[in-house]
């Protein structure tokens, strides 16, 4: 099915008379939302539902805000994670608090999920992955999405851009009463049309030619409808589905022979949840989760067709207990089934997994000194382990916004279904990752600034990967890998008059090794030893002006540092001005330049990016 969203900007630019007063919203500065440990390194990005609807995925938004890094094949192809120096499996990536990694890859599609349905988005490091899951060795990814018992309205986005891509966005949410309950039922949609046919310099042969990339088209269609209500001033219940779509072509590497392949994600999600909040020192809140996974791949020209298939379901009951003033508890318990079917299997699979969490939290010195301490116990059919975890927080003055902070962690990784079973090259014998995680931290946060920066470093043994084996590509446990670095992150806002501005950067140096011993190895392959972000933002009144840019230092793409991708440079610029079209509705009207520099990169070996992207983009908001 079509979706005509675009048609309603048509009849509303339509409504349009003389401008009248109008105002951007003031910044929102990010709060003192409690995620994570509050002594290990930790970015929040809330209010995303007041902002103006954005058509950015998961890719776009987290690599120009935060200090993750993706293996990105190119628009509308395989965007994975690295952080801190782990594999894409080592990030996990939890809605509402229930992991969507593949339980047969891993890892997720970072690339197919869009952000405009989502309240908050927040990054945890793999010391605080413990409170919230097993196998978040290098960290994870929180979403969000909650409830608006405050606001109705209705907001449509239509987005124009070069190489022939296009979007449509709504997202809609409405209050009223469910049988004399407080309620709300919110939409969130979004369908993207790529055909990436962008230029690039095709730099696989001499002499070097300008093609246009070919065969790269993507079609995603998400949608996620969310009733929630309130059956007493001490219980909410969500009920919320979640569906995404994509198909999409991929291209063969430049420098070999072009290949038909193409590949279908169908995904269904449905999830309840109940939180029960007697009173400020209790909260019991339960989650049940159902997902339907189905991936196809097909490659005529090698002969390949394949489906992998799976479906799970979560139970995850949590207990937040305030005691007194100096104690609070937190404990989780988490239950999870999942069947998978394969044509790479010999039978169909089935993986069960359980897991318990319990921290407490003890306040000394007037709140000047808190102790975390906690363990997981995690399973995975087999396989269980005990994941102590734990740090400390101190404020040196009462009167100054100074904490300092150290945390540890033992964190697990179980191998996954398809490293334990595809055929021929699975091997159930793998023994599950190991990591010891230690970091130390430097805070300083006033409502209108926040710096953050956090030395680290773990060393991880039994870590899979896939190695050539006789010919073929079968994982196998390496023996040693050490990752040790910064991660800084930093947010200010300034308001002048009516004039406002809000700087913000972020950036990780990281040294990754790995290989048989402590004494014996090299740098791990495609992550970078610096990156960096940097954002600038500037309204008055109606205007908003946008400036980004990104470093990526050079990648080792072999075990050996034998070859390397070379850094890049990127340059984002935007503009956006707000219109009045009634007492009610809202136009938003933006312009944008992405690589300004027209940059020649790749992300991926034989892998080119578009280069030079204009966008335009409509938003209009109406509010009751």
């Amino acid at each position: 099915m079509k979706w005509k969203w675009c048609l309603s900007f048509f009849f509303f630019w339509g409504t349009i008379h003389a401008q009248k007063s109008l105002e951007l919203a003031p910044f929102d500065v990010i709060d003192s939302t409690e995620i994570g440990l509050q002594s290990s390194f930790h970015v929040v990005f809330d209010s995303l539902i007041a902002a103006p609807i954005q058509s950015l995925n998961l890719v776009d938004y987290l690599t120009t805000r935060s200090s993750l890094n993706f293996k990105n094949l190119g628009p509308g192809l395989l965007a994975t994670p690295t952080f801190r120096g782990g594999d894409a499996n080592h990030t996990q990536l939890l809605w509402n608090g229930l992991s969507i990694n593949s339980p047969m890859l891993g890892t997720i599609d970072f690339s197919t999920i869009p952000i405009s349905q989502f309240s908050s988005i927040g990054i945890v490091t793999g010391n605080s992955m413990n409170l919230y899951s097993a196998g978040g060795l290098g960290g994870g990814v929180l979403l969000n999405q909650s409830a608006n018992y405050q606001d109705s309205y209705v907001q449509l986005s239509q987005n124009i851009s070069s190489f022939e891509n296009y979007s449509q966005s709504i997202r809609v949410n409405q209050n009223f009463k469910l049988f004399r309950m407080p309620a709300s039922l919110s939409v969130n949609g979004d369908l993207q049309l790529l055909s990436n046919r962008y230029p690039f310099i095709d730099i696989s042969a001499r002499p070097y030619d300008t093609l246009i990339m070919q065969d790269a088209a993507l079609e995603r269609k998400n949608i996620s409808p969310m009733l929630s209500f309130m059956p007493s001033k001490m219980l909410n219940v969500s009920l919320i589905y979640w569906y995404n779509e994509t198909d999409r072509n991929i291209p063969s590497p430049i420098n070999s022979a072009p290949t038909v392949a193409h590949q279908s994600d169908v995904v269904h999600r449905s999830m309840a949840i109940i939180d029960f909040i007697p009173n400020k020192k209790f909260n019991l809140s339960y989650r049940t989760m159902l997902e339907d996974n189905v991936n196809a791949y097909s490659d005529s020209t090698v002969n390949i067709s394949n489906s992998n298939n799976f479906q799970a379901i979560h139970n995850q009951a949590d207990i937040t207990w305030i005691l007194n003033k100096k104690l609070k508890i937190r404990s989780q318990v988490n239950q999870t089934h999942i069947d998978a079917q394969s044509e790479n299997y010999i039978q169909n699979e089935v993986g069960n997994s359980l897991n318990a969490m319990i921290n407490a939290e003890l306040h000394f010195l007037h709140d000047r000194f808190l102790v975390e301490l906690g363990s997981r116990y995690a399973s995975f059919n087999d396989n269980n382990s005990v994941l102590p975890f734990g740090g400390v927080t101190f404020k040196p003055v009462t009167t100054v916004p100074i904490t300092l902070s150290a945390s540890a962690s033992q964190s697990a990784r179980f191998p996954t279904l398809n490293e334990m079973y595809w055929q021929p090259v699975g091997n159930a014998l793998l023994r599950a990752e190991r990591g010891n995680l230690m970091e130390i931290g430097l805070n300083y946060q006033t409502r209108t600034f926040i710096a953050r920066a956090s030395g680290f470093m773990g060393d991880y043994t039994n870590r899979i990967r896939w190695l050539p084996n006789g010919g073929i590509f079968s994982p196998i446990n390496v023996d040693y890998s050490i990752s040790q670095g910064i991660d800084i992150y930093l947010e200010k806002a300034v308001l002048i008059q009516n004039h406002s501005l809000k700087l913000t950067g972020s950036g990780q140096f990281i040294d990754a090794r790995g290989g048989s011993s402590k004494k014996n190895t090299k740098k791990l392959s495609y992550i970078p030893q610096l990156s960096l972000n940097t954002g600038l933002e500037y309204r008055l009144k109606t205007l908003r002006f946008n400036a980004l840019y990104q470093f990526m230092d050079k990648r080792f793409i072999a075990n050996d540092e034998s070859a390397y991708m070379p850094s890049y440079h990127l340059t984002s610029v935007s503009g956006s001005y707000l219109l009045s079209c009634s007492k009610h509705a809202i136009i938003e009207l933006i312009a944008a330049i992405d690589n300004l520099l027209d940059w020649q990169y790749q992300n991926m070996p034989w892998r080119p990016m578009p280069g030079r992207m204009y966008t335009l983009q409509i938003n209009l908001t109406w509010k009751r």
